[in-house]
């Protein structure tokens, strides 16, 4: 992944060599793996509680930022007053390969937050005889 303008990164998370994270900030990762080495003793109620808040969350967001999801999400699965169960999660469509590939430029967001910036690009090796290529942002570069 390079940096606007075509430069590499040279920014790694100290203790890895390769493959290297470049774009991440290490004191941003070190909280996540904070946040993942607590939540690991949580109860499993609690645990899902949490993972459903955050998931209505982005259900929410991509309803309202992402052609594909305005489109698939239908109010009846999820409508973003609500809280989310794991009933309606369930509802929500698995995303195959073959629509990232058909509808790659749907799943973009067309509000990507200024916190997620910069934007970059992932694919696969296309093993399988076409790639599969996403938009990063520095977020999901975290993870």
């Amino acid at each position: 992944m390079t940096k606007a303008g075509g430069q590499a990164s040279a920014e790694s998370i100290a203790g890895i060599e390769w493959p290297r994270l470049p774009g991440t900030k290490p004191s941003a990762l070190a909280a996540v793996l904070a946040q993942f080495k607590q939540a690991q003793w949580l109860p499993a109620e609690t645990l899902r509680a949490n993972q459903l808040v955050q998931l209505h969350s982005l259900l929410s967001y991509a309803q309202k930022n992402v052609p594909y999801y305005a489109r698939k999400i239908t109010p009846e699965q999820f409508d973003p007053l609500f809280g989310l169960t794991i009933e309606s999660w369930r509802q929500i469509q698995i995303l195959s390969r073959t629509d990232i590939q058909d509808c790659a430029a749907d799943l973009l967001s067309q509000n990507i937050p200024a916190s997620h910036l910069p934007l970059g690009e992932t694919q696969t090796s296309g093993s399988t005889g076409q790639p599969v290529k996403v938009t990063s942002t520095a977020a999901t570069r975290i993870f």
